[in-house]
């Protein structure tokens, strides 16, 4: 541990090396008036940037935007290369609403080929080769379920579904022998049983 006489020497140092000239009558009343205080003044002190020290090199790449199945369109949009996946989702949603497309970003999929891409990559990471300016991305977009419009009744699609044939008594016979070899519980496979036979209602 550094004692106090340790102390007052570097203290007296360091006075020393930051003000080398004497102050008249050696008392500190007006702190502009002493001569070389602080460190001299770099004319041109270096720079460091963030992110290792690398200046931006952002540049737009003309995204080429091809869907592989409907809704269909072939687009081309000038995208930053420091763009990440999401943000292009979001700049293609918001050109496709010009078209009268209205999708939304969750259904948006970009694929490099048939790899999908993931939405926290840089657009600058896909290139193949750094100096490219151009890409293609192919686009699938998900099915969504249909929105309810306000003050209207959800009315079940019985006409639009395929109406299937009911299993027979025998079918369920071998349907409950089956429960039997993986559920040991009667109540638990009779639930089970319960259930399949209410969905059978609901299909047939």
């Amino acid at each position: 541990m550094t004692t106090e006489v340790e102390f007052a020497e570097k203290y007296q140092d360091l006075i020393s090396f930051i003000c080398p000239e004497k102050i008249p009558g050696g008392k500190l009343e007006e702190v502009g008036k002493i001569p070389n205080f602080g460190f001299s003044k770099l004319d041109n002190p270096p720079l460091y940037l963030r992110g290792g020290g690398q200046q931006s090199t952002s540049k737009d790449i003309t995204v080429t935007f091809r869907s592989i199945r409907p809704p269909r369109f072939n687009k081309k949009i000038e995208i930053s290369s420091d763009s990440l996946i999401h943000k292009i989702k979001r700049i293609l949603q918001e050109s496709l609403k010009e078209d009268g497309i209205d999708v939304t970003v969750e259904q948006i999929v970009l694929l490099l080929k048939t790899k999908t891409t993931h939405d926290g990559a840089k657009l600058s990471s896909l290139l193949v080769n750094p100096d490219d300016t151009m890409l293609t991305f192919n686009v699938l977009i998900s099915k969504s379920i249909p929105k309810q419009e306000a003050g209207e009744d959800v009315v079940a699609e019985t006409t639009s579904t395929e109406t299937l044939p009911r299993l027979s008594e025998k079918a369920w016979t071998k349907i409950n022998d089956i429960l039997k070899d993986e559920i040991s519980d009667n109540d638990l496979r009779e639930e089970y049983l319960k259930r399949l036979r209410e969905v059978e209602e609901r299909t047939g």
